[in-house]
């Protein structure tokens, strides 16, 4: 376990659903000849309305002509040397985003052809709309180049999970099949690279096309195995301890079907329970921060990531050393008959008194007097032989003292 004082800074990825799974990575300008392309006649689609997608992640924008191109078929789309996404396919069809892709940082990117429009979406959230349609379907499918004779546009990172789709996929499709691989036989699926297969130059067709593709020039290392996509990229998570209380911090660079976050809290690192929520902003391609006061008294927190369909991932524990703090709570139910509970926290390992005092100051039973550990504790409280009224209950912990007042009703 990792300790951390008063201020904590951890860095990490919540795992995703393509947790150790191969993509392929391309060498960019480093190798000319170094892309996958496949080739089909006389076409690919059967109409005007198709879609191309798949995970990205760049080493960087810097390719000769600063169009690090992605996929192409008729279409294309590509990274430009800013980090923002562009698409050019035909007469009036082409457009920019205004998101700013950040090297080394996976993104997903769709791109829907219908009869009368080009719409790309990165990370499920439209980035780009024109009002024209692209050059449609071709012969040749390029991924990482735009095609054979242009080397310099070549780009340079991972690819994952590149499927082409013989219809429109909506928005709402493309966010819930993002992040799950695919058993390759869905309905107008054509052509699917999941890449988990690939070794030497041979990239296999998932979906059972006729043709594999080819990657040219690959090194034995280029198939590398990873723990991305992932739904929700948190980039830093802090932690302040102040006067028994805790101020969590975090911050996602990208978030995919993010619902939200559970807040749970420990007292001995082991057993945790949830003290709270935080919603999050679903589908966002820019950083996004988010902040929880924790009133509990623990000394261990992580976070429970939601996906808004059901799955979850946990990040790692955080440890906040000092801030177990002597602390009597309000007892629970009050008014209560004839029972309630009372919980108090203990810094170390000491021993404790609870009693019960009328509104004359008299004690009329005691409830605890024995040797507790370190943490939080909670002793339930009878008072069946008691009758109706206000009464007191006392904390006494070494020098610590802590009276609050509670009441019988029956």
């Amino acid at each position: 376990m990792r300790k951390f004082i008063l201020v904590i800074l951890l860095m990490f990825l919540v795992s995703g659903l393509f947790a150790q799974s191969k993509s392929v990575h391309l060498n960019g300008g480093t190798d000319s000849a170094e892309y996958i392309w496949e080739y089909n006649d006389p076409t690919w689609v059967t109409g005007d309305e198709w879609t191309m997608e798949a995970w990205i992640n760049a080493d960087d924008f810097s390719s000769a002509w600063g169009e690090n191109h992605l996929f192409r078929l008729g279409g294309q789309i590509y990274v430009k040397a800013d980090g923002t996404l562009s698409m050019n396919g035909g007469t009036g069809a082409g457009g920019t985003g205004s998101t700013v892709l950040v090297a080394g940082t996976w993104y997903h990117v769709a791109y829907v052809r219908t009869a009368t429009s080009t719409v790309v979406y990165l990370n499920g959230v439209e980035e780009i709309n024109t009002p024209a349609a692209d050059g449609g379907s071709a012969t040749m499918l390029y991924l990482g180049v735009y095609n054979g004779s242009y080397p310099d546009s070549h780009f340079s990172g991972m690819i994952d999970e590149f499927r082409l789709w013989n219809d429109v996929r909506t928005e709402t499709e493309i966010q819930s099949n993002m992040n799950n691989e695919l058993v390759g036989n869905e309905a107008d699926l054509l052509i699917y690279y999941n890449f988990n297969g690939g070794s030497g130059s041979t990239v296999a067709d998932v979906a059972g096309g006729d043709d594999d593709g080819t990657l040219e020039n690959t090194e034995a290392g280029d198939w590398v195995t990873d723990t991305a996509p992932v739904p929700v990229e948190l980039t830093s998570f802090t932690a302040s301890a102040v006067d028994g209380s805790v101020l969590l911090n975090w911050e996602t660079a990208t978030e995919v079907n993010n619902y939200g976050f559970d807040v749970e809290s420990s007292v001995d690192g082991e057993s945790f329970a949830v003290v709270g929520f935080v919603e999050g902003h679903g589908n966002s391609n820019t950083p996004q921060s988010y902040s929880f006061t924790a009133t509990d008294g623990a000394k261990y927190y992580r976070l429970k990531q939601l996906d808004t369909d059901g799955g979850f991932e946990y990040s790692e524990v955080i440890e906040v050393e000092g801030n177990l703090v002597y602390k009597l709570s309000q007892n629970y139910p009050n008014p209560f008959n004839p029972t309630t509970e009372v919980s108090f926290t203990l810094p170390q390992a000491i021993r404790a008194n609870i009693s019960i005092y009328n509104a004359l100051g008299q004690k009329v039973m005691e409830v605890a007097d024995r040797d507790f550990s370190a943490g939080t504790h909670s002793v339930s409280i009878d008072a069946s032989n008691l009758s109706s009224g206000i009464y007191f209950y006392k904390l006494s912990a070494g020098d610590f003292v802590s009276i609050k007042k509670m009441m019988l009703l029956k």
